[in-house]
């Protein structure tokens, strides 16, 4: 199955009868039959990281992390490919790893908690699991 791939900052909801008009906040990712879906606003505010800085940094984490539940690229190059300050992307990461959400297992490489969230079915989500009770 293919996705076309936005970016959310050129989507917007429209009241029909108010005219609001709010900005989407929700990331889905699909391929094959499984899929991942996330309200990054309710993540961000989770972890005490809100705006648009540490938002752009969430959905970078989820689009990019791999099958394992990795990610894979240094702050600094977050930071380059999401214009955003290394300070950003450090404290969105700290407070990541503060809520329990993040590991990282090598400079460089980080894993992502499978009982929040992972890809795959329950034998994937085990598997992650047994890494991420070996990380320290």
């Amino acid at each position: 199955m293919n996705l076309k791939e936005v970016n959310l900052e050129d989507w917007h909801l429209v009241h029909k009868v108010t005219g609001e008009c709010i900005g989407i906040d929700i990331l889905k990712t699909q391929d094959g039959g499984s899929f991942n879906k996330v309200f990054l606003n309710e993540l961000a505010s989770i972890i005490g990281c809100t705006g648009n800085g540490s938002e752009k940094v969430l959905g970078w984490i989820l689009k990019n992390k791999n099958n394992q539940n990795e990610i894979h690229g240094t702050q600094r190059e977050i930071a380059k490919e999401e214009s955003v300050g290394v300070a950003t992307v450090a404290r969105v990461f700290k407070a990541l790893k503060d809520n329990g959400y993040l590991k990282q297992k090598r400079s460089g490489t980080y894993l992502l908690n499978p009982s929040v969230i992972h890809y795959g079915g329950v034998g994937n989500r085990l598997t992650i699991l047994r890494v991420w009770n070996d990380l320290i």
